[in-house]
């Protein structure tokens, strides 16, 4: 009678497959990363219009860009009769500054990005209004490309 049994994985085998795990986890992370940065940056985005609009809206009703609005980190640090609900701005782990800020015929509405261990980074999304339309929408900054995609940067 033959005496057979079942064997486990061998080393080696284990080892092929942990190289081959590591090697996918290698390129998947970068691309996860740039996807997360990208979800964030349409987040900022959405929060910028409607805080636009929010002012184009005020313009229209009363002639003129004198509202004032700024909020960290979602809430409202200040308001100069700003009657116009604003969706907070709030990214966990990741602060946002956002304000507008107008005077007669034109208005902008900026929104700083807070980097994890680096402070402010030098990266501010802009929406330049004129008498009640947004008249262009631009990104200065070195992580522009990292967050805002050109189509997002489109004042369509």
């Amino acid at each position: 009678m033959k005496n057979t049994f079942k064997r486990g994985f061998t080393l080696v085998e284990l080892l092929v497959v942990v190289l081959i795990i590591g090697i996918l986890s290698s390129v998947a992370l970068p691309q996860y990363t740039k996807a997360v940065k990208k979800a964030q940056g349409v987040k900022i985005v959405t929060a910028a219009s409607s805080l636009a609009k929010a002012m184009n809206m005020a313009y229209l009703e009363d002639g003129s860009y004198r509202r004032y609005y700024e909020s960290y980190d979602g809430n409202i640090i200040s308001t100069d009769d700003f009657d116009i609900e604003v969706p907070a701005l709030k990214i966990p782990g990741k602060p946002v500054y956002i304000s507008a800020r107008g005077s007669g015929n034109s208005a902008t509405v900026t929104a700083g990005i807070y980097k994890d261990g680096e402070g402010w980074v030098d990266t501010y999304l802009y929406y330049n209004l004129s008498n009640g339309k947004i008249s262009s929408i631009t990104c200065n900054g070195p992580q522009c490309k990292d967050y805002f995609s050109s189509s997002m940067l489109s004042s369509n």
